[in-house]
């Protein structure tokens, strides 16, 4: 079964440099095959099968990389594991059970999982994108400042992380982005964040901004709130007093033998 994998995966084997953005990515069909033998700290590099054997990249301890043409015998099952890395048109599918790797390889597993994604993107594509809330992404911004007080923002990347990678291909991406991108610049002009070259980085009066936002919504939920009540107390009066005109309307009724 390992060997049954790594022969399968090396009809394909991956190139010396691996593409992995768009359009390049677009034409990867190929495989990287890694051996570890954590206990000896050996890593070898299947390149190619050959008559002779295998040709291979091999790392021991902190020596640089060897090329060795590597038997059957020289790989032993029981001492290494197997990686395998499937880079397919812009995908990458990793494996380190070879029977998997086998089985998902005759479902053509990586046919399913991109025909699945061109029907989620089109799906995707016919939704509107909801633009940000300004004050909703001013708090999304603070709380990945808290997280890392280091982080800056790039507009594309942002989005990206918010809405997926499907954001990339909606065609109303870039609309959206010009949005995203005059919100984050009303931030740099109010101060709440600061731009390093295309970057933006928050500032410490983006706390104070939020602080005062929620303060004021919480003033205006407050204020509802008392309005209800005042509300609730002038129909109690109203009631009070059309209950005590009906009592003296009955009495004097009583009074007159009216009723």
């Amino acid at each position: 079964m390992f060997f049954r994998a790594l022969n399968k995966a090396l009809e394909k084997p991956a190139p010396e440099g691996i593409t992995l953005s768009s359009p390049g990515a677009m034409d990867n069909d190929f495989y990287s095959v890694k051996l570890e033998d954590t206990d000896s700290n050996t890593r070898i590099l299947i390149r190619k099968r050959k008559k002779a054997g295998y040709e291979a990249l091999v790392w021991k301890g902190e020596q640089s990389g060897r090329e060795k043409i590597l038997s059957e015998e020289d790989i032993d099952p029981a001492k290494f594991d197997l990686r395998i890395e499937h880079y397919y048109q812009g995908y990458q599918f990793d494996y380190t059970d070879p029977g998997k790797f086998l089985l998902m390889d005759l479902a053509r597993w990586h046919k399913i999982v991109k025909f699945r994604d061109r029907v989620s993107q089109s799906l995707y594509n016919k939704k509107r994108l909801v633009r940000e809330e300004r004050m909703e992404l001013l708090r999304h911004l603070v709380e990945r400042k808290i997280d890392n007080p280091r982080d800056e923002i790039y507009p594309l990347m942002l989005a990206v992380q918010k809405y997926s990678r499907k954001w990339l291909y909606h065609p109303d991406k870039d609309k959206h982005k010009a949005h995203l991108e005059l919100v984050l610049d009303s931030f740099v002009d109010s101060g709440e964040l600061t731009k390093k070259g295309t970057n933006y980085v928050v500032t410490g009066k983006a706390l104070v901004t939020l602080s005062e936002f929620e303060l004021n919504v919480q003033r205006h939920q407050d204020q509802i709130k008392t309005a209800k009540v005042g509300n609730r107390l002038t129909w109690a009066i109203v009631f009070v007093g059309v209950a005590g005109i009906v009592s003296q309307v009955w009495m004097w009724a009583i009074e007159q033998g009216v009723v």
